[in-house]
């Protein structure tokens, strides 16, 4: 659904009549997150670009809107957000351009930033799908007959998804990063927050970023390898600027 809400009568009928066909994204209410903005100010989020992120206040709302988005609209049938059909990847930036308010920002800008969170939104909801398949085959149930809770996309994509899930190249793939994923020694301590919304709220350059976002709230690193990272990090920064 392709909506741009210009005043209140429109805001109600889309309650009334659309919410229907808009399903939840972690939360009952998740889905009107956009509906309920343009309803309480009269006019579209504004946000600011800041290294391929949107930042701001609202800058949520982008995020929301483009995990929504795909979420009813999209085809999961491929195997990565790449290989997508273009006029999915298309109508989505459009969508979200119609409805969110980029300021001072050029189309070029605003089109690699949509595109890149929306990659990472369909790699995360992807890897969320997979667990859940594996959780339903280690009760016994084939995955096929039990499609995720809110499942918006065809029966032929989540059959094709369960079956690409168990596929031996997939599951080599699978194994791979999970190993890779073992080896991260660090976690940050910025949460669901992009490194570029952060440092743009913060004012901070990449190598104070580093720091403090490696650091806990008494300002000790929160390994040790985070601590020795920082320092090459710092001796890097010196030595070629």
């Amino acid at each position: 659904m392709h909506l741009v809400i210009h005043d209140i009568c429109s805001f109600h009928q889309f309650l009334h009549v659309g919410t229907q066909h808009r399903r939840a994204v972690r939360g009952p209410s998740r889905g009107l997150v956009l509906e309920k903005y343009v309803h309480t100010h009269n006019e579209k989020p504004k946000v600011h670009i800041f290294r391929d992120h949107p930042v701001g206040t609202e800058a949520s709302i982008v995020a929301n809107e483009i995990s929504l988005y795909m979420w009813n609209h999209f085809s999961w049938a491929a195997e990565s957000f790449k290989h997508v059909a273009p006029r999915y990847r298309d109508a989505l930036v459009s969508h979200i351009r119609d409805n969110i308010d980029f300021e001072d920002c050029t189309d070029e800008e605003v089109t690699a930033c949509i595109l890149k969170m929306a990659a990472n939104r369909y790699r995360d909801r992807r890897c969320r799908l997979h667990k859940y398949c594996n959780e339903l085959q280690a009760k016994g149930i084939d995955p096929v007959t039990q499609p995720y809770r809110n499942w918006a996309g065809s029966s032929d994509d989540w059959r094709w998804l369960c079956e690409h899930f168990g596929s031996e190249a997939f599951q080599r793939r699978s194994e791979a990063n999970k190993v890779n994923r073992s080896k991260i020694d660090s976690i940050h301590t910025q949460g669901s927050a992009s490194f570029a919304q952060g440092m743009k709220r913060m004012g901070l350059s990449g190598v104070d970023a580093y720091a403090k976002f490696y650091q806990n709230k008494s300002g000790e690193f929160v390994t040790e390898e985070a601590r020795q990272r920082h320092v090459s990090i710092i001796t890097l920064h010196f030595e070629y600027f």
